[in-house]
């Protein structure tokens, strides 16, 4: 038993030796026999020889198992990339119709060697092998261009025929209904099935495929399988965190590492067996990589973690030129306690949930209410939009440029906060000049408003609500976020390089990548942990993370899941990840064809309540206001009508032309 892991290491080595076909005697001494003398064994270079003739004669075995099996290619090459040694002689060995599960750790390159492979940048591979490379990048001509459309516009499906792009299209579940939809209204697990689509209609010989399951309910991923299980004269090599996915698919694993590339026949868990250091992969355990989430600090008047801080009440929102809406009569409620999981098949409307609760889209009916300071970190569906114009720049800098004003430049840009015409023209037409800071007087809030051409002693303090029924809601947004970004010290906190790499060092991306690297050299995983670090530079009161898994190795998602235990704020996420959700969250919000059902947490009709008891008191007195603003001129006030809703906010274009049947 004491010498069983060095007997293990050195059939493992004989293992390594076989599957690459070495039969030089002298090659197998140098791995070998140093092995062996030091367990003690006098006859060491006998056995060694022993087990040379063993593996030599056990290679013909493997010669004529595989010789019916036709090569896609056999070579031996060197990969590098930006100045740094990825892979040395190595020897990729593929045959037609089998499935590669390509196995490391995150940053060894797995993702440079399949984008090298797709450009046929590979030295040796005939150029007569067609490679496909899998990606979400299904980016249409224009936001109405449907999926229909997509495929006949692509120049890269010029000789796919007409009646097999229908074909493929069912297949995948898009029933000719669905074919008419705008590509931009797809969600991210519709998007990747139609990147798989595309690939298919190319007929490719090798299909490069990284992590196809991001975003895909079961009800996909099941079919995912069917699928390449049946292509039996394409080769696949996938890369996936899905440990579960790549044991039900894979043929032959990969394994990436010391510059080289080993191949184990069999499955996931054979594999594993053949390299127990590797059993992380299939299983969870205690890593040494934590993530630490800053603290998020105190919200003005919020004295339990059980209080509400935000909310949404009978929200209903529908994307352009379509006739159903994608979320209708949402009511739901989060506090700095919240653990929510927001689940639901693909095309449910979970993503456009969250862009109504962060604040990226702007609701058709009903209201999204927030406390005024408070912060919230998003992580995209698409994470890696965060980044993308800054591809050049290193991880530090993008940071340092985000928050170079202590205000999220993110959520500043966002086009919910940008002054529309319509409201520029109110701006002008009450003559305001700014919003310079706010006060709670009598439990409401007040902004100071400076007038245009007036001194400052002639600054007036205005209730909330008066400012929005004035058109002055998306200032009052801007001046909100700076004030939050204040709250937390972000004016105050440095945004030096060294305090930059203090907080990416909390999230695992070390000083090699985030102060010294380019962000277009990170591995997915490395992004998704800049990503998720610069969502927290502003000490977040809540997080909401759509997709986190993505990317993530197992290591990585243990590192998440601890902090996302420890942190004193909400948490709310998107993930079809029951494995990763359901230890952490005790609240379940259920979307289905666009409707939410919440399991567990706080009484919906008492939050509406809540709602509608604060919408009233603010609004009481708006009317009066605006009288007195106008300086008594009731004329000026009537020509100006403000429409209200229930909850006395005022109507939009849409809400308007319904009340007056237009």
């Amino acid at each position: 038993a004491l010498y069983t892991p060095l007997l293990e290491h050195i059939a493992s080595l004989c293992h390594q030796l076989v599957l690459k076909g070495c039969r030089q005697a002298g090659e197998w001494q140098r791995c070998v026999d140093l092995y062996l003398l030091s367990l003690g064994v006098a006859e060491g270079e006998a056995i060694g020889r022993s087990l040379y003739e063993s593996g030599v004669s056990s290679m013909g075995a493997l010669a004529s198992d595989s010789a019916a099996e036709e090569d896609l290619c056999n070579v031996e090459f060197s990969l590098a990339y930006g100045g740094k040694l990825l892979l040395q002689n190595a020897r990729l060995h593929l045959k037609r119709g089998h499935r590669y599960g390509l196995v490391g750790q995150n940053g060894v390159g797995k993702t440079t060697l399949m984008r090298n492979l797709a450009k046929q940048h590979v030295e040796g591979i005939s150029t007569e092998i067609k490679p496909v490379f899998v990606e979400e990048d299904v980016k249409p001509k224009s936001d109405r261009t449907t999926i229909q459309e997509y495929f006949i516009q692509a120049p890269e499906l010029a000789e796919a025929a007409p009646g097999q792009v229908q074909a493929i299209l069912l297949e995948v579940g898009f029933t000719k209904e669905k074919q008419q939809e705008a590509v931009a209204t797809l969600s991210g697990g519709w998007r990747m099935r139609l990147a798989l689509a595309r690939a298919m209609l190319m007929q490719p010989d090798l299909l490069l495929m990284d992590e196809p399951t991001n975003h895909l309910d079961s009800t996909a991923v099941a079919w995912l399988v069917r699928y390449l299980k049946g292509l039996k004269k394409v080769t696949t090599m996938i890369v996936s965190h899905s440990t579960a996915f790549v044991e039900d698919v894979c043929s032959d694993i990969l394994h990436y590492a010391n510059f080289q590339l080993t191949l184990y026949p069999g499955s996931l868990t054979n594999f594993v067996r053949q390299r127990p250091e590797m059993k992380s992969l299939l299983e969870s355990s205690e890593a040494e990589l934590r993530f630490h989430f800053p603290t998020p600090g105190p919200l003005e008047g919020i004295r339990s973690k059980n209080k509400m801080v935000l909310s949404m009440t009978d929200v209903s929102f529908a994307y352009p030129n379509t006739q159903v809406p994608a979320v209708m009569d949402i009511n739901i409620s989060a506090c700095l306690s919240s653990r929510v999981a927001l689940i639901g098949v693909n095309g449910a409307g979970k993503s456009t949930l969250v862009k109504l609760l962060v604040g990226e889209t702007t609701p058709d009916t009903g209201e999204v209410w927030k406390h005024h300071n408070l912060r919230m970190a998003y992580v995209a569906q698409h994470s890696f939009h965060h980044i993308e114009q800054h591809m050049e720049g290193s991880p530090v800098s993008y940071i340092q440029w985000r928050f170079a004003q202590a205000a999220d430049k993110e959520a500043l840009n966002k086009e919910t906060m940008q002054v529309t015409e319509v409201e520029q023209t109110e701006y002008s037409e009450w003559k305001v000049q700014d919003l310079l800071r706010r006060r709670t007087r009598h439990g409401e809030l007040e902004y100071e408003v400076s007038f245009v051409g007036k001194p400052e002693r002639e600054n007036r303090y205005l209730t909330r609500a008066k400012l929005e029924a004035m058109g002055l809601g998306q200032e009052i947004k801007r001046l909100d976020e700076q004030l939050a970004a204040k709250a937390a010290g972000l004016d105050l906190r440095p945004l030096t390089t060294a305090e930059v790499q203090r907080h990416l060092d909390d999230f695992g991306l070390q000083a090699e990548y985030g102060t010294y690297g380019k962000i277009s050299g990170l591995s997915g995983g490395q992004k998704v942990k800049l990503v998720l670090a610069a969502a927290m530079w502003n000490c977040p009161h809540l997080l909401v993370l759509d997709e986190p898994t993505n990317f993530l190795d197992r290591e990585a998602l243990g590192a998440l899941s601890f902090a996302i235990q420890s942190f004193g704020g909400g948490v709310i996420m998107i993930s079809h990840d029951t494995e990763f959700y359901r230890p952490l969250c005790t609240e379940t919000w259920v979307m289905k064809h666009g409707r939410l059902t919440v399991v567990g947490g706080s009484d919906q009709a008492e939050v509406a309540v809540e709602v509608a008891k604060k919408r009233q008191i603010q609004e009481e007195k708006t009317a009066a206001d605006l009288k007195e603003l106008a300086g008594g001129n009731t004329n000026n006030v009537n020509s100006k009508k403000i429409e209200t809703n229930f909850w006395g906010k005022p109507l939009n274009k849409k809400e308007l032309r319904a009340l007056r049947g237009n």
